[in-house]
């Protein structure tokens, strides 16, 4: 890939938080984790059911949400009733075979991760257009610059020698131009093993080295989670790039810290790693060579942005159930660090409401919500 003067501004850009993360005040931690969900979208509703849900975003007028295992679109009122539903599987006219990337503003739009295209609907549910995005499956909405972002997995591949790369590549794509720039490149998380002639992949549970997300169509937010750092890049007008000489010109640059960095892994962490897959397989080789070992405990492996702006990244904590999230307001330096219920996946936050998934005994879903003190 090309580098070019963007590239330069992100990693000055890195060196700036790691800098001055250790005097970013820590803040207060709030322990949720034994607060009552309050359901908001039963399993089973009016004409259907909840198999699946990845995405949400919550509005005044709604709450959309995307059923990856159904490959449909819901949007039901804030009494959990159906109001819509939006496309439906196939290669067709709006139809998607792997929708992922949701924006909902004056239209609803999905990106279809599989077939690499956009699918926009009007609110109503009438289907608008579809186009393929320029660039490699998976890319996201575009900004309204015109620039896409792509996230480019990890990988092992297996067969007489195990190979791979396990860093996932954060890449902005330009209209009109065949280069790209990575903004971020951090560890997916899997290590491999080798033994007696076979071959594996287990995670280790100590998180991605990262996580990005995308805030409307004004900006792209990644976060390492070894540093404990996070990066705005917001598009400095909404005018569709045509001249991309001047990269650095497309967006501005502002980085804030999570108000601590993450503790490495150690030997013994890894040998309590690898105890815990033997555990949960039995056949594994005797001897065992494990590397592409995570080299810190994730302090960002999922991020997601408020409606207000905020941001909120997830820390992996070994041994407790619930999931820890710091929210980050890059306007203020001090942090808030919450503990959720265990059983509750956060989706969305809005208006001081947290928005998830939260799972009975059998694994049922079921959209749930949490007040903020």
């Amino acid at each position: 890939m090309q580098t070019r003067k963007l590239a330069t501004k992100l990693a000055l850009a890195w060196v700036a938080v790691v800098m001055c993360s250790t005097a970013t005040p820590a803040g207060a931690q709030i322990d949720l984790s034994h607060y009552t969900l309050e359901t908001v979208i039963p399993s089973e509703f009016e004409g259907g059911f909840l198999n699946r849900v990845v995405e949400m975003v919550v509005a005044d007028d709604g709450i959309w949400v995307n059923d990856v295992d159904q490959l449909k679109l819901f949007q039901f009122d804030h009494t959990g009733s159906l109001v819509v539903e939006y496309g439906r599987q196939g290669s067709g006219p709006g139809e998607f075979l792997l929708p992922g990337g949701l924006r909902v503003d004056s239209v609803v739009t999905v990106m279809d991760q599989r077939q690499g295209r956009l699918v926009r609907f009007a609110l109503d549910g009438e289907h608008l257009d579809t186009r393929r995005v320029r660039g490699p499956v998976g890319s996201v909405m575009p900004l309204r610059n015109g620039v896409t972002a792509t996230l480019t997995m990890g990988w092992y591949s297996f067969g007489e020698n195990a190979v791979g790369n396990p860093f996932n590549h954060v890449i902005l794509g330009f209209p009109g131009a065949p280069a790209a720039d990575t903004i971020a490149t951090y560890h997916f998380g899997n290590a491999r093993w080798t033994g007696d002639g076979r071959m594996g992949v287990f995670n280790p549970r100590f998180g991605n080295g990262g996580a990005w997300a995308v805030m409307g169509d004004s900006a792209i937010v990644v976060a390492d989670g070894s540093n404990g750092s996070v990066v705005f890049f917001t598009a400095r007008s909404s005018r569709r790039l045509t001249n991309v000489s001047d990269l650095g010109a497309a967006f501005a640059v502002d980085t804030v810290s999570l108000g601590s960095s993450a503790d490495p892994v150690s030997s013994s962490d890894r040998i309590r790693a690898e105890r815990d897959l033997r555990q949960g397989e039995t056949n594994l080789p005797a001897q065992m060579d494990i590397d592409g070992w995570p080299d810190h405990w994730s302090m960002a492996t999922d991020l997601l942005v408020a409606n207000d702006g905020r941001v909120w990244a997830r820390q992996v904590v070994y041994g407790d159930g619930g999931q820890h999230w710091t929210e980050v307001d890059r306007h203020r330096p001090e942090r808030t660090r919450y503990v959720l219920p265990e059983r509750f996946r956060l989706l969305a936050v809005a208006d001081d409401k947290l928005y998830g998934v939260a799972l009975d005994e059998l694994g049922i879903q079921r959209v749930a919500m949490l007040n903020l003190p």
